[in-house]
């Protein structure tokens, strides 16, 4: 039983090692921490106007005039991450102003998302940008305000996208691959 219970752990570990960054809780199911905010920015529930997440059971959303969220996400230095977001546009009628810049780094994603049209509810469209991690830590940020309505967001991810893994992340993964290899080994041959 404890070879059973090692086993899962170097998997585990092996795994954690290999992990891409890691933007916390990027669904918003706990709230907003440990995003930074400031100005229009809430939190969405269950189902409010008539609006659901993308996926779990909430997100985030800007409304008024401009807010923003931020995240220092851990990093491997030099390599490249696919960004990813979901975002819905949902109007209360009337004419609307509304926008949703994206930062890394304090330098501005293009292209902005500026004026999108209103998109039914629960229709949410994903978005895609490739940043590059010039330091372990990297920030994020979403900038966002809609005078008539809301701009959804929810899903945030970053997945490492460079080919090569760390140094770090490959003697990680063959120590596991060994320590399973060397456990195995050792039981075919006491079941001898």
């Amino acid at each position: 039983m404890n070879r059973k219970l090692l086993v899962l752990a170097g998997i585990s570990f092996a795994f954690a090692a290999m992990a891409n960054a890691q933007v916390l809780n990027g669904g918003f199911e706990s709230g907003l921490s440990p995003w930074g905010l400031s100005g229009s920015v809430s939190i969405g529930t269950g189902v409010d106007e008539g609006n659901l997440s993308h996926s779990g059971n909430s997100w985030a959303y800007f409304y008024g005039e401009t807010g923003t969220l931020s995240q220092t996400v851990s990093v491997n230095t030099g390599d490249s991450y696919a960004l990813t977001f979901f975002m819905q546009n949902y109007l209360d009628g009337g004419a609307s102003t509304n926008e949703l810049d994206v930062y890394w780094n304090g330098s501005e994603l293009t292209p902005s998302i500026t004026n999108v049209v209103a998109t039914p509810i629960n229709t949410y469209t994903e978005y895609t940008y490739n940043v590059t991690a010039g330091a372990s830590l990297g920030t994020l940020s979403f900038t966002g305000a809609n005078t008539s309505g809301q701009t959804l967001l929810d899903d945030v991810s970053m997945q490492d996208t460079s080919a090569t893994p760390e140094p770090g992340t490959l003697s990680t993964g063959l120590g596991a691959l060994m320590l399973m290899t060397f456990m195995a080994r050792n039981r075919f041959r006491k079941s001898a």
